[in-house]
């Protein structure tokens, strides 16, 4: 369910869409998935709550990663009532977090597919969420949106928050925070 965010960014955008769909994922979330995101790890001043439909439509979209990974959970979470955009080609009316991870048959191979991701995507390495991680700005003109991608042992995971571009709500902090919940977990 790495549904990541397209807005007009150089070569790496294609990348980022490829890994989005094949993350999407088979199942709706279940909070003893590693990696994913609950409820009660969602600040309550965003108003959005868990969407299994919205959650079981990524899933539909999806496929793997590479040869030896496979999907392991997704979770999307929107205010109620009001579609989950998820990318950044349309406008943005309301906060959404996405929310995928796929689970890889070696750590060496989940290294290998978190580092071909992350070669293109711009942004910054954070510390403290999982083995490695990257966190990038997937801002446009229609929403704002930050996402972060990572590795633990042999998964590799991504939370995505996006919302309209006035937004203050989403910040980088934010979405580091939710990495570190959901890391934790795995």
């Amino acid at each position: 369910m790495l549904r990541v965010l397209v807005c007009q960014r150089p070569n790496w955008v294609s990348l980022l869409t490829v890994l989005t769909a094949a993350i999407t994922l088979s199942a709706c979330s279940s909070s003893s998935t590693p990696g994913l995101l609950t409820q009660a790890d969602i600040p309550s001043y965003l108003g959005v709550k868990l969407n299994p439909s919205a959650s079981a439509s990524e899933a539909r979209h999806g496929g793997n990663l590479a040869p030896g990974c496979r999907a392991a959970g997704n979770a999307a979470f929107g205010v109620p009532g009001v579609h989950i955009v998820t990318k950044l080609t349309a406008t943005s009316k309301s906060p959404a977090i996405l929310n995928g991870v796929e689970s890889c048959s070696t750590t060496s191979k989940a290294h290998d597919v978190y580092a071909t991701f992350v070669k293109y995507l711009i942004g910054r390495s954070v510390t403290g969420v999982g083995n490695e991680a990257k966190l990038t700005n997937l801002s446009g003109t229609l929403a704002r949106g930050f996402g972060i991608v990572w590795r633990t042992n042999n998964q590799v995971a991504l939370i995505e928050v996006e919302g309209p571009t006035h937004d203050k709500r989403i910040t980088p902090a934010l979405v580091e925070l939710l990495a570190r919940r959901a890391a934790a977990r795995s």
